[in-house]
């Protein structure tokens, strides 16, 4: 067996990336930088809805107040639930089946579904809906798409480093969804329906950029 050419990538995850052990640096690194994005624009869409939740109550559905407290709180209990059942079943699925993308590409197309949902038939009722099927589906995502960073990491030397990068495609998406919302709103005279609308394309789009990830299954 000869040596890999200088500058070529090892990498020791599996089968899956055989193809990727003989990548260049830079081409390794373009399909880091996928990921990354991927990660980001899904992480936007998400927090758009979820970090306004209280005034789509109250505004967007017309709850007074004090019920939208109720109501808040069963949103983010029914989204727990299955974001850890999410979380749990198909994090181990993924690993199980060797198959990433499927699961990346699968979950946010879900939770484009959810969000959908109250954009269409705006009432409590249908957020529950939402919260129940973006919940497991953001749980899937979450879980697999930690398991596709690793595979994607440029370096193994400096996968420290390079796995810190990757929260930035975290906090910088939850820092920006104020002035996103805030522009939406003031854009479509507050109305709460372009949130929902921004948050569904953003995860579709987080959906296609899992594609470009070649060295992935």
């Amino acid at each position: 067996m000869t040596a890999p050419e200088a500058g070529a990538v090892e990498i020791h995850h599996g089968d899956n990336l055989a193809v990727a052990r003989a990548l260049p640096d830079a081409a390794f690194t373009l399909i880091y930088a996928w990921a990354f994005a991927g990660r980001f624009v899904m992480v936007l869409g998400y927090q758009g809805v979820q970090a306004y939740q209280f005034y789509i109550l109250t505004d967007y559905l017309g709850l007074a107040p004090a019920d939208a407290g109720g109501v808040a709180g069963l949103l983010s209990l029914a989204s727990m639930i299955t974001l850890v059942l999410g979380t749990l079943v198909f994090g181990r699925l993924s690993d199980r089946l060797g198959r990433r993308k499927m699961f990346v590409f699968t979950a946010s197309v879900v939770m484009a579904f959810g969000i959908v949902i109250p954009l269409l038939f705006p009432s409590v009722p249908a957020m529950i809906v939402y919260s129940l099927i973006v919940g497991l589906g953001y749980g899937a995502y979450s879980a697999v798409d930690v398991a596709l960073m690793i595979d994607v990491l440029p370096s193994q030397g400096d996968a420290g480093r390079d796995l810190g990068v990757l929260n930035v495609a975290t906090n910088i998406p939850q820092a920006l969804t104020p002035v996103v919302a805030a522009v939406l709103l003031a854009i479509f005279a507050g109305n709460y329906a372009s949130i929902f609308a921004f948050a569904a394309v953003m995860v579709l789009l987080s959906s296609v950029l899992v594609f470009p990830i070649r060295s992935v299954r």
